[in-house]
């Protein structure tokens, strides 16, 4: 499970201390089979009311709130409940500090009182199909890893675009179980969504990321929104003409409460797993991955504290981007002592011994299965460096958000520039939709902040990476400016034409061919150019290729 779609998944368990066997995580449409285990825990429904595809069920309930969050139906007039985090990026830019929904929460009384939210959307689950045999049909074991990527993906897309569906509706593959599996959702997505009611951020984030990824919790963590349709019920674009949604299903609250030993489950939209890495993927995690993370993530939220600690504008900026980047910052550091403290490293390897003596009882498994953890470990052993790279340029260099800009925007912009055969106007075109956004960019952007991170993980980057990997900027930095990194931030920010709104924004109204020369002479472009073309030259294809060689070998590990 990966990327921005996300598949229902449900887990269950007994509330106890104690694991059982029968605990796990499963697609709906395989509850059928964990039927009578289930009702053994307690269940008190036919699976059919959890997931059907003819009937109306709890998964018609359960939605894919925005790109990530799971929420609940939770009346007849579409209201949807979901966490607060999820919702909070909605509710700081419909905030002012005339209007500050953030600090104070909001509650529409009326429905004409409900605050329209661009670019929200909620997506409902309408089936969902094992399409393994279909996407692999094809696919024969003497091929190369290329080959048989090429052959899956031509596959999918026509089992996409045959998919029986409605005109409205959508049709996604998945691999699942490292490329073991792959399964099909046919979804419904609705646009015009809007904010019903927030609790104040000292109710909704109480106990802040101190408490995030902590159990038990005591906040007022949620958000309440409604989805509008036109007058069939269907998904449609923002218009006050539009009517409340009618639901399928939606929850009720039971108010007798819940007792010791109830039957517990979780339906919804979780995150990737990686439960089935083996011990040099955990020890890459621990040890380098989620450590870099976390140190570069522990000097961007510092820095912004800092910078919002005594001003309600820059705090009312950065409330959304400061949570977003806290969330997983607790998350990662919260992991690293998990691993260690159940030290999971030494449990993989005790697995996997007996998984190579298992292999080796039987000669069809040794040869299909025999020195993949070896290949495994090798190269996980090469990709460590590679990987804290990787992480010191995506976290790091990429975490300025200037450069994150750069990156999205203008690079694209740039390479078609060099195009000489591309018109003019088609040039102009791409600049002005550029320039469309550039005020949503700087209406939530500090620079001063943004400044103080750029030095601060230039810094990083030279203390924690290897000098093969560090650009030539580092020379002229040392020659020029003293190894002072502030020096050197101030005067980027204050000669490039991207870190001032009016700048940049004439320079997109003017763009043409003959602007891809100015933008290759600005320092800030010129600094992410350095570490683009370092990471392109010495780093990405090897990743890749290390990544790749993983990926194939935990496929036929997880086969096993």
């Amino acid at each position: 499970m990966k990327n921005r779609l996300r598949y229902l998944v449900l887990a269950f368990f007994l509330s106890s201390q104690f694991s059982f066997a029968d605990e796990g995580m499963w697609m709906p449409n395989q509850l059928k089979k964990k039927e009578t285990a289930m009702k053994a825990l307690g269940l008190r429904i036919p699976v059919e009311e959890i997931y059907s595809e003819e009937n109306a069920s709890l998964k018609d309930a359960v939605v894919l709130f925005g790109g990530g969050c799971t929420g609940e139906i939770i009346s007849s007039k579409g209201l949807v409940l979901t966490n607060h985090h999820c919702g909070f990026s909605q509710v700081q830019s419909l905030s002012t500090l005339e209007h500050n929904y953030v600090e104070n929460g909001y509650w529409a009384k009326e429905k004409n009182q409900e605050l329209r939210c661009p670019g929200l959307t909620v997506t409902f689950t309408i089936r969902i199909e094992n399409v393994t045999e279909k996407v692999l049909a094809e696919v024969k074991p003497e091929m190369g890893a290329q080959e048989r990527e090429q052959k899956i993906t031509a596959t999918i897309a026509q089992l996409e675009k045959s998919a029986i569906k409605e005109k409205w509706q959508q049709a996604k593959v998945k691999p699942f179980y490292y490329g073991n599996e792959y399964y099909m959702a046919v979804t419904e997505t609705f646009r015009d969504i809007r904010l019903v009611g927030v609790p104040p951020r000292s109710i909704g984030r109480f106990g802040g990321d101190a408490d995030n990824w902590m159990w038990p919790r005591f906040t007022g963590d949620f958000s309440l929104f409604r989805i509008y349709t036109d007058s069939t019920n269907h998904p449609v674009d923002y218009s006050e003409k539009n009517i409340p949604y009618t639901p399928k299903k939606s929850f009720t609250l039971c108010m007798k409460g819940v007792h010791e030993g109830d039957f517990t489950m979780v339906f919804g939209f979780p995150g990737k797993t990686a439960e089935y890495i083996p011990s040099f993927g955990v020890d890459l995690l621990q040890n380098v991955t989620d450590p870099a993370k976390v140190c570069i993530r522990d000097q961007r939220l510092s820095i912004w504290r800092q910078r919002m600690n005594g001003n309600d504008t820059i705090k009312l900026k950065y409330a959304s981007k400061y949570g977003t980047i806290a969330n997983y910052w607790k998350k990662w550091d919260g992991e690293m002592q998990g691993l260690r403290r159940s030290n999971v490293i030494a449990e993989k390897e005790v697995y996997q011994q007996t998984f190579t003596e298992w292999v080796g009882q039987d000669s069809k498994r040794i040869n299909e299965y025999a020195g993949i953890l070896h290949e495994m470990e090798l190269f996980y052993t090469e990709i460590k460096p590679l990987s804290k790279l990787n992480e010191y340029y995506t976290e790091g260099i990429l975490g300025v958000e200037m450069i994150t800009l750069l990156n999205n925007s203008v690079r694209p912009l740039q390479e078609m520039a060099k195009i000489d055969s591309i018109p003019t106007d088609s040039l102009k075109a791409a600049a002005l939709r550029l320039l469309k956004g550039i005020p949503g960019f700087f209406r939530n952007y500090d620079a001063k902040a943004d400044e103080l991170i750029f030095a601060s993980i230039l810094k990083l980057y030279h203390d924690n990476i290897e000098e093969k990997y560090q650009p030539g900027i580092y020379a002229d930095l040392q020659s020029k400016y003293k190894n002072d990194y502030q020096l050197f931030a101030q005067a980027t920010f204050r000669k490039s034409i991207f870190t001032n709104e009016k700048r940049f924004s004439a320079f997109l109204n003017s763009f043409s061919h003959r602007s891809m020369k100015k933008t290759a002479k600005d320092p800030m472009y010129h600094i992410y150019q350095s570490f683009a073309d370092l990471m392109k030259t010495k780093a990405s294809e090897e990743l890749s290729r290390f990544n790749a060689r993983i990926a194939s070998l935990q496929t036929r590990y997880m086969k096993a």
